[in-house]
């Protein structure tokens, strides 16, 4: 992945399955347990995802769950 694809996704407000694969060069299933795994670790601290639509993240849960800085 380069730098200008990887700076694409993230500069979406809402990420795919297919932009975290990308992200994380995992397969479908992965990516969907990634988007999982994230959204019930949200709820778990007692807040809820941004969006919660199936099969999409919102980039600021992403980055807030991997302790990113979005500038």
């Amino acid at each position: 992945m380069t730098y200008s694809e990887r700076e694409e996704i993230m500069s979406k407000d809402v990420m795919t399955g297919a932009d975290i694969q990308k992200l994380q060069g995992c397969n479908a299933s992965q990516a969907s347990r990634i988007i999982t795994d994230i959204k019930y670790a949200i709820e778990k601290r007692g807040d809820k995802p941004r969006i919660n639509q199936r099969g999409k993240l919102h980039t600021q849960d992403y980055c807030d769950y991997y302790n990113i800085k979005r500038f």
